[in-house]
């Protein structure tokens, strides 16, 4: 049986999932992964609007490169760590785009009848929920049932929690997601590819900033080579997951 501790663990991790989205594949700790320079170098162009495309041949830096993923540090919400395999909790959430009355200061949010079922033992009117985020904060919510239609609201203390945009997935900004105090400079630009050429030529560590939504340029091993072994010819037709502004997969 899991501890109460991996029990926390995993609904951590469990909840940093649902915030980052099921497409987004980063690296495992310890895992073997190929660097994609110009995916990179296109990464950078998107969030800059820049033009860098001519920088790969300038470092002569192959299409992909071999690394081994040595440590990971998470700057927004992503795909945690794995822990080890356990007997997981059964747990409940539900993904729910915030419309303008969830958002408005004087409403609240309204939650899916049947999820907070879920939850409570005695059809109460009024309750207090008591939550965590994502950093460990504590959140308190009042749950209450409204109208004849006995609509579920979280009302006291969501607004102050909604206007921390935590735990709040975003939609993708499609003209870049990258702040500009990050990446600021051309100097900076050839830095980070000739850090890459640098690596690969005497084998140390690199570091890059990789922001999945912009260009998935770091893939994993086994994931390569199966789409490398897939002898696709032309008119080949395929499927393909992806999520629209709604975080539907479709």
């Amino acid at each position: 049986m899991a501890t109460v501790n991996e029990t926390k663990s995993y609904l951590y991790n469990e909840l940093w999932r649902l915030c980052a989205g099921p497409l987004f594949d980063l690296p495992k700790l310890g895992g073997r992964v190929y660097y994609f320079p110009q995916g990179y170098i296109q990464q950078l162009e998107i969030s800059t609007n820049s033009e860098f495309a001519q920088m790969q041949p300038l470092f002569d830096i192959p299409s992909k490169i071999p690394c081994n993923v040595i440590g990971i540090q998470l700057k927004e919400v992503g795909t945690p760590i794995p822990i080890k395999n356990q007997e997981n909790p059964q747990f409940y959430y539900f993904i729910k785009v915030l419309s303008a009355s969830d958002t408005n200061p004087h409403g609240g949010l309204s939650v899916p009848k049947s999820m907070l079922l879920n939850d409570m033992s005695h059809p109460i009117p009024t309750q207090e929920i008591v939550a965590k985020d994502l950093h460990g904060r504590e959140w308190r919510f009042k749950h209450i049932f409204r109208g004849t239609l006995r609509i579920h609201l979280f009302t006291t203390g969501w607004n102050a929690f909604v206007t921390t945009l935590i735990g709040t997935r975003r939609v993708a900004n499609r003209e870049g997601n990258i702040p500009s105090l990050v990446i600021s400079s051309h100097s900076m630009h050839q830095g980070v590819i000739a850090s890459a050429k640098n690596a690969m030529n005497n084998k140390c560590m690199f570091i890059m900033l990789y922001k999945p939504r912009s260009s998935q340029f770091i893939v994993g091993y086994e994931k390569n080579l199966d789409a490398v072994n897939n002898k696709f010819s032309v008119d080949t037709k395929f499927t393909m997951l992806f999520k629209d502004d709604d975080f539907n997969e479709k």
